[in-house]
């Protein structure tokens, strides 16, 4: 199996059940980015990032994916990985 990645940009998301990172948190109410769009061993997950700072790994069905507020003069761009 392969697996991929791309950096995502102009993206947050909706979280759609409680999620617990790291340090043991609950999150639920908060709009986190998305920083990666990934697929690998047959799952795809987002790698988020809270307004904290705090980094997690959601998968497909966790989240809604929503546009960000648009910026004058920004342009969304995707970049792949290595």
């Amino acid at each position: 199996m392969q697996s991929s990645c791309r950096r995502v940009n102009g993206l947050i998301c909706r979280l759609l059940v409680p999620i617990r990172d790291r340090t043991g948190r609950t999150r639920f109410e908060e709009t986190p980015s998305v920083l990666w769009d990934l697929f690998n061993l047959g799952r795809h997950m987002y790698l988020v990032q809270f307004a904290d700072g705090t980094t997690i790994y959601v998968f497909q069905h966790e989240v809604e994916l929503m546009k960000m507020p648009s910026r004058s003069g920004c342009q969304d761009k995707s970049e792949k990985c290595n």
